[in-house]
């Protein structure tokens, strides 16, 4: 039986259909993925995480076109939000159980991670 929450695939609405294209974390069980965002060139970039909100177990992929699939960052909890900077240059990804964003330089891949906002928690 396929984990659909843990696989990145093709969903056909009108046929009632999934197509799988990738599960990069089949032997993470307690993973899934939470949100993702297509950039401006068709590249789909989605976060995984712990599904109990608390091991910093998650990644950030990018899915290509051609169905090449990369894992581009780890160690987040809680992934959430990708978004791109007007000009397609900075992805901005969040990892809300660190309350941290960060922002990348986007060229071919991710690089010149800084943290974009650290927001206090509270107790």
């Amino acid at each position: 039986m396929t984990r659909i929450y843990a696989t990145l695939g093709y969903i056909d609405l009108a046929a009632g259909a999934f197509e799988p294209i990738a599960m990069p974390e089949a032997d993470m069980p307690e993973n899934r993925f939470n949100d993702g965002k297509v950039d401006e060139n068709g590249r789909y970039w989605a976060g995984s995480m712990d599904d109990g909100e608390k091991l910093a177990t998650g990644s950030l992929y990018r899915l290509d076109g051609d169905h090449t699939l990369h894992k581009m960052d780890e160690n987040y909890a809680i992934t959430n939000g990708p978004a791109f900077s007007v000009d397609g240059k900075t992805l901005h990804h969040t990892d809300t159980a660190f309350c941290r964003l960060n922002s990348y330089k986007l060229i071919l891949c991710l690089f010149d991670k800084k943290i974009y906002c650290d927001i206090y928690a509270g107790p």
